[in-house]
């Protein structure tokens, strides 16, 4: 009986280690994976952070040329009534004058 329980625990304590043994490899392929994940994750983030912010520049740049316009066609205007007022003004005199 003695022999019977020896191997009994013997055979208990390869099972348990084996066990344990599989326990840390699961263990190990899952935090390889969890790893794994991560880096395609923080990969994926960054490829949309980039694209983002190039968005952010192009949208940026076209609202810079539309005020560039805007600041043309106001200059543009800006010379036009002076150059009406001019001609009002020194028609309005000459009609004074005479």
């Amino acid at each position: 009986m003695y022999v019977c329980v020896c191997v009994c625990v013997c055979v208990f304590v390869c099972i348990y280690a084996r066990h344990i043994s599989m326990h840390v490899c699961f263990q190990e392929v899952i935090e390889l994976e969890h790893k794994q994940l991560m880096e395609v994750s923080d990969t994926n983030w960054e490829v949309l952070y980039k694209k983002r912010e190039k968005l952010e520049v192009e949208h940026m740049q076209k609202k810079f040329q539309a005020v560039d316009k805007y600041e043309d066609e106001i200059y543009r205007i800006t010379v036009e009534h002076h150059e009406k007022f001019r001609e009002v003004k020194i028609k309005l005199e000459a009609d004074i004058q005479v």
